[in-house]
């Protein structure tokens, strides 16, 4: 066992050793500074909270689990399955500066990662959608980053299936493509979610099922100066699933954005977002897309180019 440790001691020294701290130090500096570009314009956002109060971030924040589904108009809380209420339990107990602060910080640390500075520079200079969307605090940018994990982590496809319920119509993907692996997962992973909520919270399960069936029967009316179009989602869906499946086809997952923006329930003017905030990471104009690449073949790359590896085919 000592020896075992040794070994063990000796190899990471050795990588402590090798690391280019220099690097290390640059990339960290890089993004302690992100951070606290995020921190200072969430906080500055917050500021103007009362501003936003009324719209999504007001209503997740005041969507308290004793209370859900209770009312119903276009943005009163919540249409969002019991899980992601339950998952705010805690974050909404904050004074609701505080709530909306934290969670523009976390939206926008999501588009930074998604567009990088400059371009989320632009779109919150130039494209009132990512702007508004930012502002008004919808989980837009969430599904954005669904989108762009979601080909080669297919479990991420759970939060759009656990929200809105029709964007998680990704999914198709891998039906259309017969890669049942991925497909089992994306809805394993949904259902082992939604059984331990609902073990935990079965009422509201009901509730938020019985909402859901009253909101297709008497659907509530929204005003059309805020929505790309007035069509129901129920003629809206299949286009977007069809969408879906000739991506998957043509193996081009770049259409996929499009199909999950003409999917969501309401397509508000910010939706447009999902497309904006997800196709420069899969189109390859922001670093490298998860979607061409894996944690295993970073990790079949780093062994082909190691020097044992390059002395071991010499002596081959």
């Amino acid at each position: 066992m000592d020896a075992v440790a040794s070994r063990a001691m000796s190899r990471f020294g050795r990588a402590m050793f090798q690391l280019d701290w220099r690097w290390v130090a640059g990339r960290g500096w890089l993004v302690a500074n992100a951070v606290a570009l995020c921190v200072v314009v969430a906080a500055w956002l917050g500021w103007q909270g009362h501003a936003a109060i009324v719209y999504d971030a007001g209503y997740y924040w005041s969507a308290h689990l004793d209370s859900l589904y209770q009312q119903r108009c276009p943005l009163c809380p919540s249409p969002y399955s019991p899980v992601f209420h339950e998952l705010l339990a805690g974050p909404i107990s904050l004074p609701f500066p505080a709530f909306y602060t934290l969670w523009t910080g976390l939206l926008l640390a999501v588009a930074l990662w998604l567009v990088g500075p400059v371009l989320l520079f632009a779109y919150l200079a130039f494209a009132m959608p990512v702007h508004l969307e930012l502002n008004t605090g919808n989980i837009h940018v969430l599904f954005a980053l669904m989108i762009v994990l979601g080909r080669r982590w297919p479990q991420a496809w759970a939060f759009g299936l656990l929200t809105k319920v029709t964007p998680g119509i990704g999914i198709v993907w891998f039906a259309a493509r017969r890669e049942w692996r991925h497909l089992a997962i994306a809805l394993g992973v949904t259902t082992a979610i939604a059984t331990v909520s609902f073990l935990l919270a079965p009422g509201l399960w009901v509730a938020w099922l019985r909402m859901l069936v009253d909101s297709t029967e008497h659907p509530v009316a929204i005003s059309p100066t805020v929505l790309w179009t007035t069509a129901s989602v129920f003629i809206r869906l299949p286009i977007a699933v069809a969408l879906v499946a000739i991506a998957a086809r043509l193996d081009r997952y770049w259409i996929v954005p499009f199909a999950i923006w003409l999917a969501v329930p309401a397509m508000w003017t910010t939706s447009v977002a999902i497309v904006f905030l997800s196709l420069p990471r899969l189109v390859g104009w922001i670093g490298r897309s998860p979607t061409s690449i894996s944690p295993i073949e970073v990790g079949q790359a780093h062994m082909a180019s190691s020097p044992l590896r390059r002395g071991t085919s010499r002596a081959a």
